[in-house]
């Protein structure tokens, strides 16, 4: 089996949950505007936002998708916040039942290669042929590599060579953060898990006219991230949490596969109340905890600040 399927199903999720940059010409995510303002950030680590009610307070981290493996950053201000902290909060994990990815892929492995006789590449229309082609140069990956990828397997494939052949990571912060609060002797927890097979299910059971939709968002996302990770990374590490939004927004797939598929849809849903639920039960008991957000489901409308307002949270945003 040259693809996992468990490799192809986290992937997916990954794409449904946000945690990718996007092109530049999509639209940004709207952000939420909070009058308070509390000074939480300089020029020298990253931009964290400040949820409090009465003596409670969670301490949230945006992530913004890809990082250059090396990138230095100044930790200290995180250390010290996380050393005082009750509780780390580590966004949800989809939930894998390794037999039912097992006996889906022995009953579907059809569905993730292409028909007899037929390769990826001439399938496609120009021009996604040729931007498919300038992408897959980028990964350092010649034809043969996705030849019999139906396109959802060939975008998945694509943004994993991708990211390996830039040297970008998706690890970060949050190996960072695990290893302060496991040296601080600070509880780390996922904040919950939810389903994904029903939504993989109906992605890949997409006609392949409309899973072309979604593998030119993730060329078209390649196309961004080698112009603009490096920079989105830099601003996010010296607290210039604006400047950086311009490089990093919701990548288009987002929207590409809720549109599609009513079970990706919900993993959206799902997987943002379940972090503002988390910081919602966090506040009812006075301390302080803290939580990594990807910036995406953080800030855009119907995200998690839209869902801890509306629950009469306070909320403090970074200055930048």
């Amino acid at each position: 089996m040259r693809f996992p399927i468990g490799i192809l199903i986290v992937s997916l999720v990954a794409f449904l949950t946000g945690v990718l940059p996007a092109p530049a010409q999509a639209p940004a995510p709207e952000v939420l505007q909070f009058e308070e303002v509390s000074v939480t950030a300089d020029s020298r680590g990253p931009a964290i936002w400040r949820v409090t009610r009465g003596n409670a307070e969670v301490w949230i981290l945006p992530t913004v998708g890809l990082m250059p493996e090396d990138l230095a950053w100044n930790k200290a201000s995180l250390q010290k916040i996380i050393t005082s902290a009750k509780q780390v909060m580590l966004p949800p994990q989809p939930d894998l039942n390794l037999i039912d990815i097992g006996w889906f892929y022995l009953w579907n492995s059809s569905l993730i290669r292409q028909p007899r006789g037929q390769t990826l590449e001439g399938s496609l229309p120009e021009p996604l042929r040729t931007r498919f082609a300038a992408a897959r140069a980028l990964a350092e990956r010649e034809t043969d590599r996705y030849a019999s990828d139906i396109p959802a397997v060939a975008a998945i494939r694509l943004g994993r060579d991708f990211a390996r052949a830039l040297d970008l990571t998706r690890r970060e912060p949050r190996r960072t953060v695990e290893r302060l609060a496991r040296e601080a002797k600070v509880k780390i927890a996922n904040v919950g898990s939810f389903e994904v097979m029903p939504a993989v299910r109906e992605l890949l059971n997409l006609s392949h006219d409309k899973q072309r939709i979604c593998l030119e968002q993730v060329v078209a996302d390649t196309e961004r991230v080698a112009r603009d990770a490096e920079r989105a990374a830099n601003e996010w590490a010296d607290g210039r949490i604006l400047a950086a939004q311009p490089h990093y927004s919701e990548t288009r797939i987002i929207d590409c596969a809720t549109s599609l598929s009513s079970s990706a849809a919900k993993v959206e849903v799902a997987h943002n109340t379940m972090l503002a639920n988390a910081i919602d039960v966090a506040l009812r008991t006075p301390g302080k905890s803290v939580a990594l957000i990807p910036l995406g489901p953080l800030t855009r409308k119907g995200g998690v600040l839209d869902l801890l307002g509306n629950k009469g949270v306070v909320i403090h945003q970074p200055e930048t």
